[in-house]
Formats: C-alpha cells, sequence, structure tokens
C-alpha cells in the first residue's frame, strides 16, 4: 500500500497549506489568532486528519483547541471547495509539541556537555600525573624546566 501512504502525504501537505491559509486570514475567531498548522497527518483510508498546531506563546492552549473545534466546520466547507477529494477528513487537532521536546533536549545536552568535559579533564589529570592529586603549578614548571 505505498501508494495510499503517497497519496495520504500529498493529500496532507496539501491540507496543511489550505488550513494555513485559512488560519491565517479568513478565521476571525480570537481564540485562534496567530495559530501555525506544522503538520496534517492523515488516516489510511483518508477520512480523518490529525492537525498539528502551535500556538502562540502565552496563548492557553485548551482556548486555542476550543477555538479550532468550533471552526472545524467551516474549515472543512473551506477545504471542499479548494481541494478535489471524494470525503473531505474530519479534523482533530493536537499541539505539536516538537519545539518543546527539542528545547528539552538542548538543555540535558547543555547540562551533561560540561560534565562529560569535566569528567574528560580528571581523567586527563589522573593520566598524566598518576592516581594522586597533582599540583598543576609544579606540572608545568616541571615541563617548563624539561623543555630548556
Amino acid at each position: 500500500m505505498a501508494g495510499n501512504s503517497t497519496r495520504a502525504r500529498r493529500v496532507g501537505d496539501q491540507l496543511r497549506r489550505e488550513l494555513s491559509q485559512l488560519l491565517s486570514r479568513n478565521v476571525a475567531d480570537p481564540r485562534v489568532e496567530g495559530v501555525s498548522v506544522s503538520d496534517v497527518e492523515l488516516s489510511r483510508d483518508l477520512a480523518h486528519a490529525t492537525v498539528f498546531i502551535f500556538c502562540p506563546a502565552g496563548s492557553d492552549h485548551a482556548d486555542c483547541l476550543q477555538g479550532l473545534r468550533s471552526a472545524s466546520g467551516f474549515m472543512r466547507r473551506h477545504v471542499a471547495r479548494e481541494i478535489r477529494l471524494r470525503h473531505v477528513p474530519e479534523l482533530h487537532f493536537k499541539i505539536d509539541t516538537t519545539l518543546d521536546h527539542a528545547a528539552h533536549m538542548d538543555a540535558l545536552i547543555a547540562r551533561a556537555i560540561p560534565a562529560a568535559l569535566r569528567d574528560e579533564i580528571e581523567d586527563a589529570d589522573v593520566a598524566e600525573h598518576g592516581e594522586g592529586t597533582a599540583d598543576p603549578d609544579a606540572s608545568s614548571t616541571t615541563t617548563l624546566e624539561g623543555e630548556t
């Protein structure tokens, strides 16, 4: 069924473009102001579309979703006029958490890297100076004396 998934992807891309334009131009509900569509995933039978959205910073996600649900009939009618489909899919809206997840991963990496660098530096010091803690000034003096 590779053809079906290709068709679903093409229809999903077309739906994403139409819904993005519609939300930015024609929906007057203040609850959905600034909402953008990040992705659309369609079921295999093209009957259901999951629309992933980004809400503007500081807005209530529940209000955004409620506004989109109340406008879904209007959006489906618009899509039916713009895209030639036998059946217009039912729209299901979800908050896209990709950016939140990416920010969380960045924070984890930022915390992990300094710890890893500290461990690497300590391992290098132990390898260079032996088991005990060496005086960094003494080692640099020894190195300098050995070079001159």
